[in-house]
């Protein structure tokens, strides 16, 4: 039950991490989890939003194609009809043209014969380069089969868009060729700021560029551009692929547009790089990716933690069960308490054999002490060894107590090692050696050095309560005679007898003295003068009545000269008083002896 006691803090402290973990590790997954799905929607909005905003331009754009294309037809349908009319009406092109450029865009109207001779233009200065198309005239011209075609070309250091239909006249199988002539760059992008990472591109049925932005190298107006293969987008109208001119994937949204007579389809595509709107997403989950990392090294050093502790904890038990099986083994008696609490942890059996219940698990350690307030002391970390009463079986018995801090770190604050080793003998030889040093060999009575040692005890105390001390100087009257006449034996005999009726006059609080030779003096302790003077008297008249045999046969009567003074309060010692009683003794030495004298302000100096 003991080891269970030291051990059972340790493991309600250590057991909150284990409980913790398995919640720290829902807690991650769920992070993980919320994470990849916040990552994925943010994904699919993203990209979501890029396309449609990608198919709201792809619509504009297609949208003002198709409406150049209705207003080319017109125009084309306009200069067919004025054609047509008999009598070879002859329409004017350059009005058309500025009607068409106020419509739409610059325009060159161009008309040719059935052998491809250039008849008519809405500029005649235009017509001067009319060379630069030429070719592409007597070829449709030839072929004699297509009634419109679609082209493009250079036209005067310009990429340029052709649009040609043919024209049948009424009389006979003869026809007129209409060209016009613009370009498709300005009429389908005028106006309109694209984004600088956004692509757009215009092809024709053949997937020849008719219209690109920005311009690329590897992609020019004429060129065909390559079928790539295609990844299905967000939207149903896009998807994702990597254009041959720089192998960028982009997120592309197709529109096509009817063009033609015979059905016919060219087509807008609008793309945007993913590189650049994907961009900020990435930094999002590079952030999120960064957060699971730090949670799960947070984790994974929990989990370490853990097993450290689970390490730690079988070690500290080790120690404990160690510390307790020496403990409860030793010869010594020993105890360990909490200092915290106070209360004993563990006491041995020698402990419990000497101090009985007191020293039970469970039991304030403060009990073992015949003064409680030590075992503040002995729970500090510069506790010194000390000597102390310890409550035993058999009574209070002198303890050496030495203290030792037990740092176990589960446990928090240090337990308190306390060990007992009993000096009772040893104390009481030692107070009776001190009492043999301190007092008189002859007389029994406190000599000159114990006095010096209890005066200070006197001191404190009348402080403390402010009661009054007097102190009474004493001297034998013509000792030195009988020593002289009757031998140093007799004179041990008058010592002895006057020690033993000073004794038996002074109460147990007061203090007999013998300073040496005849002189004597005592310490009346809650005495005030009057009081002092009777005890000097009790002891002048008892020695004076009893007779003190110096022989077998022979007695003499011995007297005492006595004086007294009050102790002043706030004197360091008695010594003062004592030289004031002194004085009274002379006084009462030279009143005729065998007298009690009171010191006073007229006492005479000697």
């Amino acid at each position: 039950m003991a080891v269970q006691a030291l051990l059972g803090t340790a493991r309600r402290k250590g057991s909150w991490l284990r409980r913790a973990i398995p919640f720290f590790v829902v807690a991650l997954l769920l992070n993980i989890s919320i994470n990849v799905y916040q990552g994925w929607q943010s994904w699919h909005d993203n990209e979501t939003s890029n396309a449609q905003q990608t198919g709201q331009i792809a619509n504009l754009v297609s949208a003002r194609f198709v409406r150049l294309l209705q207003m080319v037809r017109g125009l084309q349908d306009t200069v067919a009809w004025q054609l047509a009319q008999p009598g070879g009406h002859k329409p004017d092109l350059s009005y058309l043209a500025d009607s068409f450029r106020q419509a739409a865009t610059d325009t060159t109207v161009f008309v040719f014969d059935k052998d491809g001779h250039l008849m008519a233009s809405s500029s005649p200065v235009l017509a001067q380069g009319v060379g630069d198309i030429q070719w592409l005239i007597d070829e449709w011209v030839s072929s004699g089969k297509q009634p419109s075609f679609q082209k493009t070309a250079r036209f005067n250091g310009k990429e340029v868009l052709l649009l040609g239909s043919k024209v049948n006249l009424s009389e006979g199988d003869s026809a007129l060729y209409t060209v016009l002539l613009f370009s498709a760059e300005e009429a389908v992008l005028g106006g309109l700021n694209p984004h600088p990472d956004q692509t757009l591109v215009l092809l024709d049925d053949a997937r020849r560029v008719v219209v690109r932005f920005p311009p690329e190298p590897g992609m020019d107006v004429g060129q065909i551009l390559p079928q790539t293969s295609q990844t299905r987008g967000p939207t149903s109208d896009s998807f994702y692929t990597a254009l041959s001119a720089d192998g960028q994937q982009r997120l592309i949204v197709d529109r096509a547009v009817p063009v033609g007579k015979r059905g016919g389809y060219w087509h807008v595509l609008v793309g945007r790089a993913v590189a650049s709107y994907r961009t900020a997403w990435w930094r999002s989950m590079y952030a999120n990716l960064a957060g699971i990392i730090l949670s799960s090294l947070t984790l994974a050093c929990g989990i370490a933690l853990l097993r450290r502790e689970a390490a730690m904890q079988k070690d500290y038990q080790r120690a404990i069960q160690t510390i307790s099986a020496v403990v409860e083994h030793s010869p010594i008696p020993m105890v360990i308490a909490d200092p915290r609490t106070g209360h004993i942890l563990l006491g041995n059996k020698r402990l419990k054999l000497l101090c009985g219940s007191p020293a039970d698990t469970g039991q304030p350690a403060s009990a073992l002490f015949v003064m409680p307030d030590l075992w503040e002391t002995l729970t500090q970390a510069d506790a010194e060894e000390r000597t102390s009463e310890i409550a035993t079986r058999q009574g209070a018995r002198h303890m050496l107590v030495q203290s030792a801090l037990l740092p176990l770190e589960d446990h928090g604050d240090p337990l308190v090692l306390l060990s007992f080793a009993d000096v009772s003998s040893q104390i009481s030889a030692l107070h009776q050696l001190q009492e043999e040093v301190d007092l008189d060999p002859l007389t029994g009575l406190c000599n000159r050095r114990g006095f010096v040692r209890r005066e200070a005890i006197i001191i404190e105390n009348a402080a403390r309560t402010g009661l009054s001390v007097v102190v009474l100087a004493l001297d034998l009257d013509h000792f030195k005679k009988v020593n002289d006449t009757w031998g140093h034996a007799a004179g041990d005999t008058v010592l002895k007898t006057f020690s033993q009726i000073l004794s038996g006059v002074l109460r147990s609080t007061d203090l007999a003295v013998r300073l040496g030779g005849e002189e004597f003096c005592a310490v009346l302790v809650d005495t005030g003068l009057e009081q002092g003077k009777e005890v000097g008297e009790r002891i002048r008249k008892s020695l004076a009545r009893f007779p003190i045999f110096v022989t077998e046969d022979e007695s003499i009567s011995q007297t005492v000269s006595i004086g007294l003074a009050m102790y002043v309060p706030g004197e360091a010692d008695l010594q003062a008083t004592l030289e004031r009683s002194d004085l009274a003794l002379y006084a009462a030495k030279d009143g005729g002896r065998n007298r009690v004298q009171v010191y006073d302000t007229q006492t005479p100096q000697y």
